[in-house]
């Protein structure tokens, strides 16, 4: 998710959270993966070149990003992004994708104290279609699986007359 937000993160900090203190001044180095607690003038201008060097790499993937995508051998490849929401598209179509291979529609479920409304999912996937078509980069789905899952907490509890019947599940084989 940072990674499409273009957000520096860092995982597997140990315990980093009990050596800072308030007040500390701390450096992200998420190329490195480490966090840096009040460091040194030395260490602040090596990162400040890191960046730097992060900027120039980005500023020439740049410069492919409109390419097409072929294989050693010859074939063209489509290259696609994930999203999980609306404003993705608008990295996507920053990034030269030509569409999109995967829709993270779980997040519509994420951060909330009840299930999203028919409603509320229709609009969310009218808005990505939408921005989508009007971006050039709207291809139908192909192969959808009708799965869609949901944490059990957030399911509305209801006794089942016949409880044997409550397991039930669908599965469209592909």
């Amino acid at each position: 998710m940072a990674r499409s937000l273009e957000l520096p993160a860092i995982v597997g900090t140990g315990s980093i959270t009990a050596q800072v203190k308030n007040g500390d001044y701390l450096i992200l180095d998420a190329v490195n993966n480490q966090v840096l607690i009040n460091p040194s003038n030395e260490q602040i201008e090596a990162l400040r070149s890191l960046q730097a060097q992060v900027a120039e790499e980005k500023a020439e993937l740049a410069k492919l990003k409109d390419l097409p995508a072929i294989t050693l051998d010859g074939h063209q490849v489509e290259v696609c992004a994930n999203i999980g929401t609306v404003r993705d598209v608008e990295g996507a179509e920053r990034n030269g994708a030509e569409g999109v291979g995967l829709y993270r529609t779980e997040f519509l479920f994420m951060d909330r104290d009840a299930l999203p409304t028919e409603e509320e999912q229709f609009a969310a996937y009218k808005a990505v279609a939408e921005a989508l078509w009007v971006s050039g980069r709207y291809r139908p789905y192909h192969g959808y699986r009708r799965r869609q899952r949901a944490a059990v907490h957030e399911l509305p509890e209801r006794r089942e007359p016949v409880p044997r019947l409550a397991c039930r599940a669908y599965c469209d084989g592909s």
